[in-house]
């Protein structure tokens, strides 16, 4: 091998530059006898260094110009003093490769399937369940009341800065807040103002209270006006903190501010002016009256004229049509066929004759509802009485035509029907007259008075007739 690598040196390394082809050849037969050679005599290589006889060991203490240098074993055999080293230095490299690799892949397997859970305690569930959507967690939630946590933030959690594996279950309690069937003593809020009622509500955490502030003219700011329970029924001693509470209390007097225009009303529906009034805190007084023009229920007139500008709770007074009147006529001046016939008031009336001592006949007695009232389209008027006068009453001579029968439904029509209180009374008489035939009165044949009293006298029917007797 030496003689291989003599062939390397700088003479023959310029010859070979500048030999003929044939040196050329000569050279690579000579490389590969050589090169079969060493291949042999690599198999020998142990027992070469055994053999004290062939082969000298070189002294261990040599300089490093020495070592560089390679020791010939035998002709063709040369060993590299630094081999050994560098076989150690590569398998070294080799298992820390290994050893890296092993920790990079346990590392990124660490990395993909586990996780380090946090400490939620007191985070919202919003920023918990972004954490499990992001890192795959299934979550156990558990859920209790607890008055200082704050609803939806978590209490505790079973671990916590440790690592755990995606798709695993992590478990938490979670808070519902204050426990809302605890009783809560209520305090006198008419000796508090309304931030010390702010603050019970904060420390006591009653969410259900409310405080509606309102303007008050006979309140100082700040001031407790009243309070309102959502369940009526509810009793003072038994509130708890689910139960609706409304506290009120003043912001003192309103400053007035004439900053609301003032629409035309006229023509329009008195349930537009009624919004508008609701809406900008305007006291409405109205006045009804009857057009013969402007139908019911709409604007007539305003006092306060269109364009002003007028400020909250001010008075706002107008007239309100009630439609066309239906008045009631003097019947005075109507007869009673007159009366009867008059429709164009649209009012319903009843027509009636009764006798009368000093009125004459035909003549107008009164009306049961004074002439001029007024009624509105939409009222329910009772039929109007106009009473006319029969004059007085007058008794015909019923004897001999009238039937005993027949007395009281005549007299009835005759004479009580229209006023009169005229009465009879009958006894029997003998008489040839047919049974039951009038055949004798008291009064017969003239005016009689209003409250006249009869005698009437019934045929027996038991005796003969003149006739009967003459033949």
């Amino acid at each position: 091998m030496s003689d291989f690598l003599s062939n390397f040196s700088n003479d023959n390394y310029q010859g070979k530059k500048v030999g003929t082809k044939e040196n050329e050849q000569e050279v690579s037969k000579k490389e590969e006898s050589k090169t079969k050679e060493a291949n042999k005599n690599n198999s020998k290589a142990k027992d070469v260094k055994a053999k004290d006889t062939k082969i000298k060991k070189p002294e261990l203490k040599q300089t490093r110009t020495q070592n560089k240098e390679p020791i010939k074993l035998e002709e063709g055999i040369e060993l590299d003093p630094n081999f050994q080293k560098e076989k150690r230095k590569k398998l070294v490299i080799l298992a820390s490769s290994i050893l890296l690799i092993f920790i990079i892949s346990f590392v990124i397997y660490r990395q993909a399937n586990f996780v380090k859970v946090p400490d939620f305690k007191g985070k919202e569930m919003t920023e918990v369940r972004t954490w499990a959507a992001e890192n795959k967690i299934q979550l156990d939630l558990k859920q209790e009341y607890d008055f200082e946590a704050q609803i939806n933030t978590v209490i505790s959690q079973k671990i916590k800065g440790k690592k755990i594996k995606k798709k695993s279950i992590f478990t938490l309690t979670t808070s519902l807040g204050p426990n809302p069937e605890d009783k809560i003593n209520l305090p006198d809020f008419a000796k508090m103002t309304i931030e010390a009622a702010r603050t019970w509500i904060k420390e006591q955490k009653a969410e259900n209270v409310s405080i509606i502030e309102e303007f008050n003219d006979k309140t100082a700011k700040n001031a407790y006006l009243k309070m309102e329970f959502g369940n009526k029924e509810l009793k003072k001693e038994d509130y708890k903190r689910s139960d609706k509470l409304i506290l009120y209390y003043s912001k003192g007097a309103e400053p007035r501010k004439e900053d609301i225009e003032v629409p035309d009303f006229i023509g329009k529906a008195k349930t537009d002016l009624e919004d508008w009034a609701k809406k900008n805190e305007i006291q409405l007084s109205f006045e009804e009256t009857f057009s013969d023009t402007v139908q019911a229920n709409m604007i007539v007139s305003q006092e306060t004229a269109k364009g002003k500008k007028i400020a909250k709770k001010d008075a706002f007074k107008v007239k309100v049509s009630i439609g066309k009147a239906r008045v009631v006529p003097n019947y005075a001046q109507y007869t009673e066929e007159e009366a009867q016939s008059l429709t164009s008031t649209g009012l319903p009336i009843q027509v009636r004759t009764i006798f009368h001592a000093t009125v004459p006949f035909g003549s107008f007695i009164g009306q049961s509802v004074e002439a001029g009232t007024t009624y509105k389209e939409t009222d329910e008027v009772p039929p109007i009485v106009v009473t006319y006068s029969a004059g007085r009453p007058y008794l015909k001579d019923l004897r001999g035509s009238a039937n005993e029968g027949d007395l009281q439904e005549s007299f009835y029509k005759d004479f009580n029907s229209k006023g009169a209180n005229v009465t009879f009374e009958t006894y029997y008489v003998d008489s040839s007259q047919p049974k039951g035939i009038v055949v004798e009165m008291s009064v017969y044949g003239q005016y009689i008075s209003l409250n006249q009293h009869i005698r009437i006298g019934i045929s027996k029917g038991n005796l003969e007739s003149d006739t009967s007797s003459e033949s």
